[in-house]
């Protein structure tokens, strides 16, 4: 599905991002902001090398590798999977605001015409509506939509996996620990709806100079 020319933008979540490219460079920050717009606008990030520098402006092989392990590979060439949702969804709701529209249209100058209809001197039919429970097609496809949107849910948590052992890598956790609280973060995310990665970043932010982050990591997971 391709994005209207009537959103060219798309939704920027500074908290994720500044936490998902603290290990890259500002070359390398650009490099990758340029090619999220490049998919917001294409579909998706080109597989071709050359192709890829003209968007950038020159990115250097291992500026792409960080790039590229954010990233799921598909048959055109990339996509990043947060943003490929955040696409759909943003379809979505623009052809709900134009399905709406045409409704509202639809009531307004229909009344009109009817009214013009009445002056004449002729008679107007009004048809009405009857609920129509959903059929079996109906749950089929909302079944399809679920099982398309599965690998992105999973593609989505690897990636957030991922941030939060460099994370706790950055703050010398062991790997129990670490364990330990990405599943405190999966508990809360299920929970409350917050990210592993925001969990993470705010219940280690105070920890920083302590000198022993293991245990009081593993003292504040049990007392809590």
């Amino acid at each position: 599905m391709t994005i209207p020319q009537k959103l060219p933008w798309f939704a920027f979540y500074p908290s994720d991002f500044l936490s998902s490219t603290i290990d890259m460079s500002p070359a390398v920050v650009g490099a990758y902001i340029r090619l999220l717009s490049h998919q917001w606008l294409n579909g998706f990030i080109p597989r071709d090398e050359g192709v890829r520098g003209r968007v950038t402006g020159g990115l250097t092989p291992q500026g792409w590798e960080l790039i590229k392990s954010r990233l799921i590979e598909i048959e055109e060439g990339y996509v990043h999977p947060r943003l490929m949702m955040e696409r759909n969804k943003s379809s979505e709701i623009f052809e709900k605001r134009q399905k709406r529209m045409m409704a509202v249209n639809d009531n307004r100058y229909g009344h009109r015409d009817n009214d013009r209809d009445d002056d004449r001197g002729t008679t107007t039919t009004t048809t009405t509506t009857t609920y129509q429970p959903p059929t079996e097609e109906d749950f089929e496809r909302i079944k399809k939509r679920e099982k398309k949107q599965l690998p992105d849910l999973i593609a989505l948590i690897e990636l957030q996996k991922t941030g939060t052992f460099k994370r706790c890598s950055a703050l010398g956790c062991g790997a129990e620990t670490t364990e330990l609280l990405w599943n405190k973060a999966m508990c809360n995310w299920a929970k409350k709806g917050q990210r592993p990665l925001d969990f993470v970043t705010k219940f280690c932010e105070k920890l920083t100079g302590s000198r022993n982050v293991d245990s009081v990591i593993k003292f504040r997971i049990k007392s809590s």
